[in-house]
């Protein structure tokens, strides 16, 4: 039986000296939570913090994130906190390719909050950054939660998504046909 192959996106340290705390990156307990919620299926973690590459040669990174983000069936991604280009790189380039995404989003967190006062004169509820909402096929409070979601994803791998970029721009121009910049 092959492995299932999850791709953790998130933050990953930048040096002995980063100040962030433990809830902004992978550890090895949310790995042994998602292997023991899995029991009894080969699963492969496909954790970029954990690849023996040379970190000072930057194309070898960035192809090393994306050539594991395509072999994966599913992209798990830790949005408990803010992130960065890269974890946003990894969804489009994972949406792209019709690989599923689900996010790990507790409410009240910085990409899902209950009230967001005065966008531009507009008070939001039940808000979701637009992103993280585009860019994932599913939204979980906990990391149980997120992979109870994977398993659901696995039989639909590969397959056609509801939303997609492209999706998303066409909405937008159909609502806002007015805000077009063609000259």
């Amino acid at each position: 039986m092959k492995s299932i192959r999850i791709y953790l996106s998130g933050s990953i340290r930048k040096g002995a000296d980063d100040p962030r705390d433990e809830s902004h990156y992978w550890s090895a307990s949310h790995e042994d939570e998602i292997c023991r919620r899995l029991a009894g299926m080969p699963v492969r973690l496909l954790n970029p913090a954990k690849t023996k590459i040379s970190r000072n040669d930057y194309y070898a990174n960035f192809g090393c994130d994306l050539y594991l983000v395509s072999i994966s069936q599913v992209v798990l991604v830790d949005l408990r906190e803010e992130k960065g280009i890269g974890v946003g790189a990894e969804l489009m380039f994972a949406r792209q390719h019709g690989i599923p995404c689900i996010g790990w989003a507790p409410r009240n967190s910085h990409y899902r909050r209950d009230h967001v006062a005065d966008v531009f004169g507009e008070n939001l509820h039940d808000w979701i950054h637009p992103f993280a909402h585009g860019l994932t096929d599913a939204l979980a409070e906990t990391l149980g939660e997120a992979v109870d979601l994977v398993m659901q994803r696995l039989d639909r791998t590969r397959s056609p998504l509801s939303v997609t970029p492209r999706c998303a721009i066409e909405h937008f121009r159909r609502l806002y046909p007015y805000v077009a910049f063609n000259d």
